[in-house]
């Protein structure tokens, strides 16, 4: 099932545009009208309040934060009222005025939850969320109580937080974000000095440390110390597979703790080779026909019988690789698995008979088990899990806000001067590319002819990021020349990828922050010239929606 169009917006058809086929794209453009443009952010969460229209019968658990979560970061962007109420009604149901946190029995009267797993402390983060909306007591007991609970929480020997009371040696990798996404959250709305962020980033180095493959950089499911549980290896302790969302969960922790810390914390730096080890195993495992990742993603090479694609863990993967490309810790070539897993994503979409948005392909609520436990756990349509992830990575790539700027140039509707020259390609917005042939290189400087020129005008000041959708088949072939408004000639090297994909400009090739620009209002122009034969340039954009990635063909 493919998705062509989505998200409203400024721009042609909708910000984005036309999403055609797959983000590397073999099919030209459609010649039919394209359908209304769909915001899938609010249609989810629209869908999910539709099928459950009273939130205080949901109950306080991870998938539901995990939704809520989502729907608040819609609400963030839209300020739909309805949103808001809808969690301020799941709050109020869930947390008594003296702050202790409730579930529902089925007669509907109020039960202490209690806190035996990781899974427990995860809502409490809705409790930080809504103090942090309302500024209600209520809220910040509950969230003190929660916060309260990892005091006398049963750890590891090295410190690691255990899955469950029950379980004391044991940690699963969805644990990493159980109590990684609360303690961010906390530390931010309760300050304390650091110890809850500190604490965060301590739980993913231990769970990293014992869990993380040092051959793939992906994550087996669980490890038990004792290597006494029935799914673990008598000498490794270690479950037998890779699952994939435990894999997602963790991710998702990384890329959110190495966000809030310092730049000089004593932590980061492991972390950061944690998250680049992760990428690479990600990339690696990626299914080059879906662009999204399997149920089990081990072991490597033919595909097992029966694995099957699944959509909440290629949500968290493409959210892991487009976080970690947007913040300079992974390098320009994770940008194109990052944005092929968006478009997976989008493909998993779409709106049912009754207009009412449909995700297909979820995995139910899992435990620990061998690899044929994974596979055969059912799938759900609309599942929360699956609904959740989307919308984190939703929100992350493809939010608009309000007054965005958002340029687009097609690279041959430009000022050129040979030789570059405009040559056909059906992958290309408006089925064209600029490119210099073979025999053209300037690696010295900045050549005399062969430029690129896009003049614009800017309505108000502001800081701003360069986009280019291009393509670089070799490393003999991947770089241009480029500067702004007539400054100094600044090499733009590109990650080797022969099929187009977006990359922003930036210092050097590496793991480097994007080269933001600071735009006065009034007219500019950004000229581009060739540095390497056959770098194929196809679109260019310019925005101040500095954390917004293009994707597809643009807008």
């Amino acid at each position: 099932m493919r998705r062509d169009w989505v998200v409203g917006g400024p721009g042609r058809h909708g910000w984005l545009g036309a999403l055609i086929a797959v983000l590397i794209g073999t099919q030209a453009l459609p010649t039919a009208a394209a359908p209304a443009a769909v915001d899938w952010g609010r249609a989810l969460v629209d869908a999910t309040m539709r099928e459950h229209p009273d939130p205080t019968k949901l109950p306080w658990a991870y998938q539901w934060a995990l939704f809520l979560h989502g729907q608040h970061l819609v609400w963030r962007r839209t300020r739909e009222p309805s949103y808001l109420a809808y969690l301020k009604a799941w709050g109020d149901a869930h947390v008594l005025p003296d702050g202790t946190a409730v579930d529902r029995d089925a007669l509907g009267n109020p039960v202490p939850v209690a806190f035996r797993a990781l899974d427990f402390l995860n809502p409490g983060r809705l409790a930080v969320t809504l103090f942090a909306l309302t500024g209600e007591a209520r809220y910040e007991r509950a969230a003190r109580k929660v916060r309260d609970q990892f005091d006398a929480y049963p750890r590891t020997a090295d410190g690691g937080f255990a899955h469950g009371r029950g379980v004391p040696g044991q940690l699963w990798a969805d644990g990493a974000y159980m109590s990684t996404a609360f303690l961010l959250e906390y530390g931010q709305v309760f300050p304390d000095g650091g110890a809850s962020r500190d604490e965060a980033a301590r739980q993913l180095e231990v769970y990293g440390r014992h869990l993380q493959d040092p051959s793939t950089g992906l994550l087996w499911h669980a490890f038990d110390e004792s290597r006494r549980a029935p799914w673990a290896d008598r000498v490794t302790g270690l479950s037998p597979a890779v699952w994939c969302r435990a894999v997602g969960w963790y991710g998702v922790a990384l890329v959110d703790t190495l966000a809030a810390l310092p730049a000089d914390h004593p932590r980061r730096a492991a972390l950061l080779d944690r998250l680049r080890r992760l990428a690479t195993g990600l990339a690696r495992h990626q299914d080059r026909a879906s662009w999204r990742w399997f149920e089990v993603m081990d072991p490597p090479g033919a595909p097992l019988p029966g694995n099957w694609v699944e959509t909440s863990c290629s949500a968290m993967h493409a959210y892991v690789l487009a976080r970690g490309v947007q913040r300079g810790w992974l390098g320009p070539h994770h940008q194109a698995p990052a944005s092929q897993g968006f478009q997976g994503v989008l493909d998993t979409v779409a709106l049912g008979a009754d207009g009412l948005a449909v995700l297909e392909g979820t995995v139910i609520g899992t435990s620990v088990g061998d690899r044929a436990y994974y596979l055969a756990r059912p799938r759900q349509t609309n599942n929360v899990h699956g609904v959740g992830a989307f919308l984190l990575l939703h929100e992350q790539l493809a939010r608009v806000p309000a007054g965005t700027s958002l340029r687009w140039f097609e690279g041959e509707a430009g000022s050129l001067t040979a030789p570059l020259a405009v040559v056909t390609d059906s992958t290309a917005s408006g089925n064209a590319v600029v490119l210099a042939h073979t025999g053209n290189d300037s690696l010295a400087g900045p050549p005399a002819n062969g430029r690129a020129r896009y003049a614009f005008t800017l309505a108000a000041p502001g800081r701003y990021k360069l986009w280019a959708r291009v393509g670089a088949a070799t490393e003999r072939s991947n770089s241009y020349w480029v500067r702004i408004d007539g400054g100094a000639w600044r090499p733009w090297s590109l990650p080797v990828h022969g099929s187009l994909y977006w990359s922003f400009l930036r210092a050097t090739a590496g793991p480097t922050p994007p080269t933001l620009l600071d735009l006065t209002a009034g007219r500019h122009v950004v000229e581009l010239a060739y540095r390497e034969h056959d770098t194929r340039l196809d679109k260019l954009l310019l925005t101040d929606a500095l954390d917004l990635v293009p994707h597809g063909l643009g807008g």
